[in-house]
């Protein structure tokens, strides 16, 4: 009880932290999470998480037939994310004497347990199913930059991408698919509860060996950064500390 006092004596007092900057980690970009990349350019598939929403892991295919490519993150353990933040692209074009077709999907998911489900938001689904007597099908296909606000639980996330195209006779088929970039921001539950003046709230936290925020807790032998953030922010606490950029919030998980 006493620690609990005096750290909230401190939040309520003139803490100044200097050069505050901070965000939530990246869980994608951890150490501990691993990572997996299918389809052709597999060797650059490290591009789908580096940072650059403009250079893509590419899949290019030509003649036909299904495809699939994908860029897959598992954590190590169950992360809180809160904002998903992505870009995909595909390409898909079938000619053909007689039935030309193409059949696109693309998903943005999160891993639930041992299920793969969709996130809700902007791309984070899509799919172009066309059929055609003769002549040519095609679709293009670009998310643009994505930042989705959400509030989840999750052992990993990937984009999955599939083409096929199809057709008979004198025909041409090809597809592409692109995986720019992926990143899924959030923070850790080390059990730390700070009570507001109404009720004692759960605090979050940024994975240790990745810290940015100067406000730090120990634990366990640990060092974590508690998670700062606007106090107009959705996941804001009563919990105030003076920064050089002003008042913040300690984050709610």
């Amino acid at each position: 009880m006493k620690k609990i006092i005096s750290f909230l004596f401190v939040l309520f007092g003139s803490i100044v932290l200097a050069g505050y900057v901070q965000a939530d980690t990246d869980i994608v970009t951890l150490p501990a999470t691993t990572h997996t990349y299918v389809g052709t350019n597999v060797g650059a598939g490290p591009i789908s998480i580096d940072g650059d929403f403009d250079t893509p892991q590419a899949g290019n295919y030509g003649g036909g037939g299904y495809y699939e490519t994908s860029s897959t993150h598992i954590f190590n353990k169950d992360y809180r994310i809160s904002r998903l933040s992505f870009r995909w692209g595909l390409d898909a074009y079938s000619y053909a004497d007689n039935s030309p077709g193409i059949d696109t999907y693309a998903k943005v998911q999160y891993l639930d347990g041992s299920e793969w489900k969709d996130f809700t938001g902007p791309y984070t689904s899509f799919s172009d199913c066309r059929n055609d007597d003769d002549g040519d099908v095609q679709t293009h296909q670009d998310s643009g930059r994505q930042n989705i606000d959400l509030n989840l639980n999750c052992s990993g996330v990937r984009i999955w991408i599939s083409t096929n195209t199809g057709g008979h006779g004198n025909e041409t088929r090809w597809s592409s698919a692109r995986i720019y970039e992926l990143q899924a921001w959030g923070s850790v539950d080390i059990g730390l509860r700070l009570y507001d003046g109404t009720e004692a709230v759960k605090i979050a936290c940024e994975p240790a060996g990745v810290l940015t925020s100067p406000l730090r807790v120990h634990k366990d032998g640990t060092t974590y950064a508690i998670v700062l953030v606007e106090p107009s922010d959705s996941r804001a606490s009563k919990l105030r500390v003076k920064t050089e950029r002003g008042i913040k919030a300690l984050a709610k998980i």
